[in-house]
């Protein structure tokens, strides 16, 4: 069972992450806003390389490819903060038992025991409970 102090303690940093992540998503929505703005400008200028429009294409690609990472990792704190709200903080989200303190101390915004999470990773699925 993890302790009121330590779910305090927890409850702080997965809100720091959020306002963290929050600012990396808004800067790189930002930046593929305005490249999306500049093509939309009617700068169609053909570039003196075609490597040079592959990279442009590359870079947007990996900005979306970090986005949708960031979003999974704010969706992640976002269900840890609402299991806090709730009291079902610490609790697996798959099979109900107690996720180790030591696990929410590496990552607060576990929603799986180690044994369900090992599991999901190797196979791509939750074990049934």
């Amino acid at each position: 069972m993890v302790s009121q102090d330590a779910k305090r303690e927890f409850r702080a940093r997965l809100e720091s992450d959020r306002t963290r992540l929050q600012g990396e998503m808004d800067g790189l929505r930002e930046a593929l806003s305005s490249q999306t703005f500049q093509e939309d400008e009617g700068t169609d200028t053909v570039s003196i390389h075609p490597a040079d429009d592959a990279t442009e294409l590359f870079e947007r690609e990996k900005d979306l490819s970090v986005l949708n990472t960031l979003q999974a990792s704010m969706e992640d704190i976002d269900k840890a903060l609402a299991k806090l709200d709730a009291g079902t903080y610490g609790r697996c989200d798959n099979c109900g038992r107690p996720i180790g303190e030591k696990r929410l101390e590496a990552r607060p915004s576990a929603i799986y025991c180690i044994d369900c999470q090992s599991y999901l990773e190797r196979t791509g699925r939750l074990p049934t409970p």
